[in-house]
């Protein structure tokens, strides 16, 4: 519903640590579309799960306000 298909691996890096010294989309091992995974490497989200993160924030904010 979201849009994510992979939230088991991260988008940069490759193998089982799922990370690299310079992650970038220009790099072999970084996925073709980040927007579709929920973590950029190992340790923190894709810019689209943040984005659903703060929406979600943004929307409670605005619940209590109302």
């Amino acid at each position: 519903a979201i849009g994510f298909t992979e939230a088991k691996r991260a988008c940069c890096g490759t193998g089982t640590v799922e990370a690299s010294i310079l992650c970038n989309s220009l790099l072999p091992g970084t996925c073709p579309s980040a927007r579709t995974y929920v973590f950029w490497d190992v340790w923190h989200p894709s810019e689209a799960a943040n984005k659903v993160v703060v929406d979600s924030l943004v929307d409670e904010i605005n619940n209590l306000v109302a």
